[in-house]
Parts: structure tokens; C-alpha cells; sequence
């Protein structure tokens, strides 16, 4: 019985190291792209849910799980300002307050002096940690429109590609 157990035990392992490897691979193939055929993949997926899913894992991040020492760091080496976490949180809260979590919150972080880098720190260090564990239905979508958002930042002119919705009269 212990064998049994044992051997289903590394099964599980074995799988779920397969999964991860095949993320990792995942987003390495949609890094790869050239802008253009990124950009084309991008215009073509649904967008709402992967960019909602992204913002409130940020939003999340940035209002209670970020790395303190990190989070404060980098406003400190940016602007040369020192500012405790609990300030740099409530100026993000008023930042996004009557905002939803669409790609209009998107562009506006993008574009934001103070919080764009905290995006792309989340981005590059963190994101990936949410679709490894998340159960997510497509998670092509997700790791394409996070290689997107990662081009962004070395390409501004992305940025006016987002599309953002405005509510009908």
C-alpha cells in the first residue's frame, strides 16, 4: 500500500513539473514572437477576462502581498522620494479608486510615471507564479496577452493598440 502511494505521489510530481515546464515553455514562445505577429495574437484573443484576471492579481499585489523592501525600493531609486508602503498603497488605492479592472486601468498604469514600474516588476517576477497555479481555461490567452503587456514596456507605441472600451449614451 505505502508503494502505491509512493509511486502515485511522484506521478503527481512528475505531472505537475511536466506543467510547469510546458508554461514555462508557453511563455517563452509568445516572448519569442516579433512584435508584429505578437501584436496580431494579441488584436485577436478576447481580452476582458485575461486583462481583469491580470489587473486584480496586481491590484492584489500592490494593496497587500507586495514585497515590502522591493515596493519601496523602487519609487526610491525612480524618483528619489522615500515613502513608506502605506503611502505608496494609499496613493495607488486613490490612483485606481472608481476605476474597473479593464484595459482602460491598463493603459492608464502603462502610462503612469509612478506605478509603470511596479507593473513591470509585477510582470516580470511575479505574474507567472498566478498562471502556474491558477486553473485556468486558456491559459494561451493569459500568456499572450502577459508577453504583450511585458512588450509594453520596451515598446510604447503597443500601448496605443490596447483598445479601450467606452460605455454607449
Amino acid at each position: 500500500m505505502e508503494y502505491t502511494f509512493q509511486q502515485s505521489n511522484t506521478q503527481f510530481e512528475y505531472e505537475k513539473q511536466m506543467n510547469e515546464e510546458q508554461n514555462i515553455i508557453g511563455f517563452n514562445k509568445f516572448e519569442l514572437l516579433d512584435t508584429e505577429h505578437l501584436l496580431k495574437l494579441y488584436m485577436s484573443c478576447k481580452k476582458c477576462n485575461q486583462t481583469k484576471f491580470i489587473l486584480d492579481k496586481f491590484c492584489k499585489f500592490i494593496k497587500h502581498h507586495g514585497d515590502q523592501v522591493v515596493i519601496e525600493s523602487i519609487l526610491n531609486l525612480i524618483e528619489g522620494k522615500q515613502r513608506s508602503l502605506q503611502q505608496i498603497r494609499k496613493e495607488f488605492c486613490f490612483f485606481t479608486k472608481k476605476k474597473q479592472l479593464n484595459q482602460g486601468l491598463l493603459v492608464s498604469l502603462l502610462k503612469s510615471k509612478r506605478f509603470s514600474v511596479y507593473l513591470q516588476y509585477f510582470m516580470e517576477y511575479y505574474v507567472d507564479e498566478f498562471i502556474e497555479n491558477g486553473s485556468l481555461k486558456n491559459s494561451d490567452y493569459h500568456m499572450i496577452c502577459i508577453s504583450f503587456i511585458k512588450r509594453c514596456f520596451t515598446d510604447n507605441s503597443l500601448i496605443d493598440k490596447i483598445i479601450k472600451y467606452k460605455k454607449k449614451n
